[in-house]
């Protein structure tokens, strides 16, 4: 599940997009939402409005984060470290330099946990057997 549609994602962020590049983004952010729920955001029919906003704004702001590095290029060259041609020049930050998460080597935009954080998805307690 993709969490969000194209005009959601317009609505929200005040942004244009392609529908083809949003269709491509859309889904490599839904799967960045499941992976930091811990699959739990796939319930997503069965949560009250006020989580479900918040899983969506977190899908809107990652897709965002993603067109802002790139694109698919963002998701293609997660690993590359410097590139050139011609006069363009990529080189990626060190970790020292900055701190940012990352979910295999694509950067995950720090407004997914600050829309998240609320609904206790992302709560990584284990439930004991009673």
């Amino acid at each position: 599940m993709n969490y969000i549609d194209i005009d959601f994602y317009k609505t929200f962020t005040k942004t244009n997009i392609d529908e083809d590049t949003f269709d491509q983004l859309v889904e490599v952010a839904a799967r960045i939402i499941d992976d930091k729920t811990m699959n739990r955001a796939t319930h997503f029919d069965t949560f009250p409005d006020f989580v479900k906003e918040r899983i969506q704004k977190a899908t809107a702001s990652q897709v965002k984060k993603l067109v802002k590095d790139g694109g698919m290029n963002a998701i293609d060259k997660a690993n590359l470290m410097s590139e050139s041609i011609g006069s363009y020049n990529y080189t990626k930050a060190s970790k020292s330099e900055k701190q940012v998460e990352t979910i295999n080597g694509i950067e995950v935009s720090p407004m997914v946990d600050i829309y998240l954080r609320p609904t206790g998805l992302l709560n990584r307690s284990v439930r004991g057997v009673g």
